[in-house]
């Protein structure tokens, strides 16, 4: 019996012993997978980032522009836009990791058959390799809207129209873009930036897209970040207002006083009465009809109370900061004068007198 006892408590005891042998092996396992498992993605990932790109697939070398004051990833992104580059990430890796990233410049490069990443770190080292003698000149007016931005780039022969706005107005398009700036999910209207560009014949709509919104990150949205970021409503509502002051003001001194007595408003909770926004809801027509201000529109500022949906133009960078920095006055009201410029009041009854001088300052003018 003592025997028998015996040899079931060794069995019991090799039994568990390989209970547990099992269980650490399994453990160690599970701990290599745990381990090895994010190395290999890594590896994967590098591997397929970094493979060799074929550019110029139609005859056409890539042809872009690499922005300035953007940073490594930011010079990736407009890469990877482009098609020069598989990811941003790894091309901002490889340029720290050869130790150039603080040595590559902006400008206009051009680039023909297989690259690599490394090549074409080494190629943005070295400079610009592209002239602009055979870009086209376009000049962007301030407060133009998406719609206006579309034909005049069509007039240039740059992008076709019809596709321009397919594309701007495509929310599921915009993570591809190179672009630092927390875009909307409706529309870019309002974030592509005003100003000269030299656009290449064969450019495509995402690299005329992306140079504007990069344009914008490096003009306003970089320089101002902390404040806008600190501005009620973030970069939307700024972006916002100064479209409506863009459309609104005629003379640069009159902006900031507009975007104060937007603010007067919206903190008295008064509706807008902004003729631009609704001129915007009748599809961008130039003169208020009767009818139109009781006309159902969310960019009816003299039906709804606060901001309409969204921006109704693209700001230049002094609305911009028009709208970043109102001043601050107890102004309700302003009608424009023949000159352009803005009569500013207080109280309804002031206004009311201001309408009455515009008017006699327009008959005038007729009688001349």
């Amino acid at each position: 019996m003592t025997s028998k006892s015996g040899d079931n408590k060794q069995a019991s005891g090799n039994t568990l012993r390989k209970a547990e042998e099992r269980r650490r092996r399994s453990l160690f396992k599970r701990l290599l997978i745990f381990l090895f498992t994010p190395i290999v993605l890594v590896c994967g990932w590098w591997f397929l980032a970094t493979r060799s790109v074929l550019v110029a697939k139609t005859g056409h070398p890539i042809r872009m522009t690499v922005p300035s004051h953007v940073g490594v990833l930011g010079i990736g992104r407009s890469l990877a836009a482009s098609g020069v580059v598989r990811s941003a990430y790894a091309f901002a890796i490889a340029a720290k990791l050869n130790g150039k990233g603080g040595s590559l410049k902006a400008g206009h490069y051009r680039f023909t058959g297989t690259i690599t990443l490394d090549s074409v770190v080494e190629r943005l080292s070295e400079g610009p390799n592209d002239t602009v003698s055979d870009r086209s000149r376009v000049t962007i007016p301030e407060g133009f809207t998406l719609e206006q931005i579309s034909k005049v780039l069509a007039d240039h022969g740059i992008v076709d129209a019809k596709e321009f706005m397919k594309y701007v107005t495509d929310a599921s398009l915009f993570s591809a873009l190179p672009s630092e700036v927390p875009l909307p999910g409706t529309t870019l209207e309002g974030y592509l930036f005003p100003d000269t560009y030299y656009f290449l014949p064969h450019a495509t709509v995402a690299q005329v897209v992306g140079e504007m919104l990069m344009n914008f990150n490096k003009r306003f949205y970089r320089p101002y970040q902390s404040e806008i970021s600190a501005a009620p409503g973030g970069l939307n509502e700024v972006v916002i207002k100064g479209s409506l002051i863009e459309r609104e003001a005629r003379v640069a001194q009159d902006r900031p006083r507009i975007a104060g007595v937007l603010d007067n408003r919206l903190k008295k909770h008064m509706k807008l009465q902004v003729d631009a926004a609704l001129l915007y809801g009748k599809q961008h027509k130039t003169r208020i009809m009767d009818g139109d201000l009781k006309r159902e529109s969310p960019y009816n500022t003299y039906l709804h109370e606060g901001l309409p949906p969204g921006p109704i133009a693209c700001p230049g960078i002094s609305s911009l900061l028009a709208a970043l920095h109102p001043e601050s006055n107890d102004y309700l009201y302003y009608v424009a004068r023949p000159s352009g410029e803005h009569i500013f009041s207080s109280n309804f009854a002031e206004h009311q007198r201001a309408i009455q001088q515009v008017k006699a300052e327009a008959a005038t003018l007729k009688r001349r």
